[in-house]
C-alpha cells in the first residue's frame, strides 16, 4: 500500500526521481560486470521505438522523457513520421502516424540471464542450499 501511495507525479518529483536514474545506471553497470566476469548472456544495445496514433500523444511522452532528462537520465530520441516511420516501424498499422525512438537504450532478456547466473555460479563448484 506504501509503495501504491507513492506512485504519484507528486512524489516522483519531490525526489523519486534522480535516484531511480542513477539506480538505473549503476543497475546495467552491474550486468555489464557480470557478464564480463562469465555470466553468458547478452545486453542488447538498441533503441526502444514508441508508437503513437496521434503527434499529441508523441508530444505527450516527449514531455515525460523531457522530465526525466531533467533528473538526469542521459537521453536522445528522434521524432519518426511520414516515410520514416513507415521503414522504421513497417508492420505499424496505418492508424499509426507518430513514433519515437528511444536512442542508446540497454536491455537484458531477465530468464535468460538468470538462468545464465546460476549457471555461472554453479560453474564455480557453489550448489543451492536445500
Amino acid at each position: 500500500m506504501q509503495f501504491a501511495a507513492n506512485c504519484r507525479r507528486s512524489s516522483w518529483k519531490r525526489g523519486g526521481a534522480r535516484p531511480t536514474c542513477r539506480s538505473t545506471r549503476n543497475a546495467i553497470e552491474a550486468y555489464d560486470v557480470l557478464v564480463a566476469n562469465g555470466v553468458d548472456a547478452p545486453v542488447t544495445d538498441a533503441p526502444i521505438t514508441a508508437v503513437f496514433r496521434t503527434t499529441e500523444e508523441a508530444e505527450h511522452m516527449m514531455r515525460e522523457l523531457r522530465a526525466l532528462e531533467n533528473a538526469g537520465q542521459t537521453m536522445s530520441v528522434t521524432g519518426l513520421a511520414g516515410e520514416a516511420l513507415r521503414e522504421q516501424v513497417p508492420l505499424a498499422s496505418p492508424a499509426i502516424t507518430a513514433a519515437l525512438n528511444i536512442n542508446g537504450q540497454r536491455f537484458v532478456d531477465p530468464g535468460r540471464f538468470v538462468h545464465a547466473l546460476g549457471q555461472a555460479v554453479a560453474d564455480r563448484g557453489q550448489r543451492c542450499a536445500r
